[in-house]
């Protein structure tokens, strides 16, 4: 660290360059002093407007909470010396804020995940029962059909034995 500072002193700051480089980085991304009220924000409504169960959808979804629950306050820094550095120190400057709300988030997090993964199981389960339960009526239902018919043929044998 003693290295970078003295980096730095050797280092000759134009803020202009600075600042010119700021305002071209805002002008190419199209920002402008007007502040969006939040009605003119987009918001995804799509997530609200399935109608339907898509296993394929539920699955996918499942698998991204897996893939992405736990969340970090580290990130890797851009930009030249004099920014990287600056986005350290107000990295720790405001670290003993930021930790706690993402430890509780990623805690959050996972209780989300782990519910989602035991729902998935619910439902495959429940599948499963239900292709074995299917299953099951099925053969009942042909072993009736199969006793009625028998019967049927005894009873038109008996109503014929009977005339």
């Amino acid at each position: 660290m003693n290295t970078e500072i003295n980096n730095l002193k050797n280092i000759r700051v134009d803020t202009e360059e600075i600042m010119a480089e700021i305002r071209k980085e805002i002008q190419e991304k199209g920002y402008n002093e007007q502040l969006l009220h939040f009605r003119e924000i987009d918001l995804c409504t799509d997530i609200a407007q399935q109608d339907c169960y898509d296993m394929e959808s539920f699955e996918n979804h499942v698998a991204n909470l897996n893939s992405m629950y736990h969340i970090t306050t580290e990130h890797e820094r851009s930009g030249n010396v004099i920014k990287r550095f600056i986005q350290r120190i107000v990295g720790k400057l405001i670290r003993f804020y930021i930790e706690p709300i993402v430890a509780e988030q990623v805690k959050y997090n996972i209780e989300v995940t782990q519910t989602m993964n035991q729902v998935r199981l619910y439902h495959l389960q429940s599948q499963q029962d239900m292709d074995e339960l299917n299953e099951s009526q099925r053969a009942a239902t042909y072993d009736m059909t199969r006793k009625i018919q028998m019967l049927e043929k005894e009873l038109d044998e008996i109503r014929r034995n009977h005339k």
